[in-house]
């Protein structure tokens, strides 16, 4: 598994790092869960940082394929805007075409009242804010093979947090 995943992703350090792994047991099969949270809409936009070269080159080869796989438009353009939440997706496709039972959870707190960024109230505010738009750009379609397997959870944290 490690020497497919060295040849699916670039090794270096800090390449994909998760707010959360786990592992849960569903129906007698136990499967990872991948978790990435977000408390404001300024956490969803990132882009690529890989530089020219074989890195990159490895970067556009998996998400080529992930979007192949799912039905995306090759044409949409994952290294920029988006960047972290494409890799989360092309990581979980990765697993799934090796086998892995895995699922990918998206956690975004609502309520929380930072002054310096966008902190949305309710999950349709989160929609409303960035996830509608960074779901557009991403350009998944509404089913497709990972459907079952990508997940979200919204968190209160009014009141948790004085």
């Amino acid at each position: 598994m490690r020497d497919a995943w060295t040849r699916w992703w670039p090794q270096t350090p800090g390449t994909v790092t998760w707010d959360a792994v786990g592992r849960v047991t569903r129906d007698g099969v136990a499967e990872w869960v991948l978790v990435e949270a977000k408390g404001n809409v300024q956490e969803l936009s990132q882009n690529c940082k890989a530089r020219v070269g074989p890195g990159l080159n490895t970067i556009r080869e998996a998400f080529s394929r992930t979007k192949k796989a799912l039905g995306v438009d090759a044409a949409k353009n994952w290294e920029v805007g988006y960047y972290q939440y494409a890799n989360r997706i092309a990581t979980l496709h990765f697993l799934t075409e090796c086998g892995v039972p895995a699922r990918l959870l998206f956690i975004y707190f609502t309520g929380d009242r930072n002054p310096k960024c966008d902190c949305p109230l309710t999950a349709d505010a989160w929609y409303e804010m960035g996830l509608k738009r960074m779901k557009e750009s991403i350009g998944l379609p509404e089913k497709h093979a990972l459907s079952g397997r990508i997940h979200e959870l919204f968190v209160p944290v009014r009141g948790v947090l004085a």
